[in-house]
């Protein structure tokens, strides 16, 4: 009778002072069926939704189209003025072109540039503007830039000799910037309301099943369902007087 009744006992889990990141010293598991809405697996899948939701960019933006399409146009325009001075020498102009704002044009790209005919010269920057505003019409991100440089040699005119083409792409090129901005306010308010719409994990044990091993590094999930089923002691608290 006597060890009938205390066998029980001998044979029960007691609560250890376990916690996340400890060695766990023998088997646990759980002491009956129980069931409860684990904060640790909810906090889990409520952030997967938000990492699931891309980063939202807003529209094109025309305001910013214009702005390089008018800088374009200033830098097309000092192209023409350098070309029209009579008094440099070649070395000044080509100096000039070469220290010109947003101009990344080689010195024999700039060689052949000076010595267009005046009527080449008329094509080719208006060929560059008209690129430049094919390009700026598309919604640009900013790791698409590489994508629409790409596209540039197929929106030249092939009317326009190899040499006039190859200086359209280099005139027109540093002047295309993204212009469908990241919003990072959107882009978390799409997260939130995602994360918003996961409900409550439910997380369920039988009785017996093993909660974690001995010899497992006890997780963070695992630690919840030791504290949930009761089987975590706490430290003890002493007091100094």
């Amino acid at each position: 009778s006597f060890f009938m009744l205390v066998l029980p006992i001998a044979s029960r889990q007691d609560a250890l002072p376990l916690k996340t990141g400890e060695v766990s010293p023998n088997d646990i598991t759980a002491p009956r069926n129980e069931s409860f809405s684990s904060e640790f697996l909810t906090n889990k899948a409520r952030q997967e939704a938000a990492n699931a939701i891309s980063p939202i960019y807003l529209p094109s933006d025309p305001a910013i189209n214009r702005s390089q399409l008018e800088r374009l146009d200033r830098a097309l325009d000092f192209i023409s003025s350098v070309r029209a001075d009579q008094y440099a020498t070649e070395e000044q102009q080509l100096a000039d072109i070469s220290g010109g704002e947003n101009l990344l044009i080689d010195e024999g790209s700039i060689t052949i540039l000076l010595n267009l005919p005046e009527d080449r010269w008329s094509v080719v920057k208006e060929e560059t503007h008209r690129v430049l505003e094919l390009v700026m019409r598309e919604n640009i991100r900013d790791y698409q830039i590489q994508e629409r440089l790409n596209g540039i040699p197929g929106l030249v005119n092939y009317t326009l000799s190899t040499e006039e083409s190859q200086l359209v792409q280099t005139l027109a090129t540093p002047f295309v910037v993204p212009n469908s901005l990241f919003s990072a306010t959107e882009t978390e308010k799409a997260r939130q309301s995602a994360s918003d719409l996961v409900e409550p994990v439910v997380k369920t044990y039988a009785e017996g099943q093993a909660i974690v091993l001995r010899g497992q590094i006890i997780s963070a999930e695992q630690y919840e369902a030791l504290d949930k089923l009761n089987l975590i002691r706490p430290e003890q608290l002493t007091e100094d007087y």
